[in-house]
């Protein structure tokens, strides 16, 4: 069984200037698709970035969608809001907050213990939520070919995101 899941990369150049931010998604297929967006702003505290939907991930979400990120650049904390958007608004959003934490055996063993089965619970609730969905009338969507290409380069643009 495979899961859901989203990463973002923040890719710095060798003076360590911030210049692009990778977005990962995996979906239940075991396929995955990643945006790769330029950042424009590298000197702000927030950047906001926007990408077309061009990755079949929910059976319950259209695939003419647009993807809309605020990013806080990682420091102490990093924060990300992603919010999926057709022509009459908002289908889903989403937001994380997290503290940096060193990666050493300690914690990474402690949070093993903290959050057993972590995958599993997230997994679970997934199902539960499509079965809820699936239950109210909600239409699967088709799902189309897996895009050719694993990475989509996308241009730059101005974004507002609400």
């Amino acid at each position: 069984m495979y899961s859901i899941r989203s990463a973002f990369f923040y890719c710095y150049d060798e003076t360590g200037e911030l210049k692009a931010i990778l977005y990962e998604v995996s979906n239940t297929f075991n396929q995955r698709r990643s945006y790769l967006i330029p950042v424009e702003q590298t000197h702000a505290s927030l950047i906001r970035q926007q990408a077309s939907k061009d990755f079949y991930v929910s059976p319950f979400m259209p695939m003419e969608t647009d993807y809309q990120f605020q990013m806080q650049p990682p420091k102490e904390s990093v924060a990300v809001r992603i919010r999926q958007t057709d022509k009459e608004g908002a289908l889903f959003d989403a937001s994380f907050v997290g503290q940096r934490v060193a990666i050493e055996k300690h914690s990474v063993f402690k949070n093993f213990i903290r959050y057993p089965l972590m995958t599993l619970k997230v997994m679970a609730g997934i199902h539960w939520e499509a079965l809820h969905l699936w239950r109210k009338g909600m239409k699967l969507q088709p799902r189309p070919e897996h895009p050719r290409y694993q990475v989509s380069l996308v241009q730059s643009q101005g974004v507002s995101l609400s």
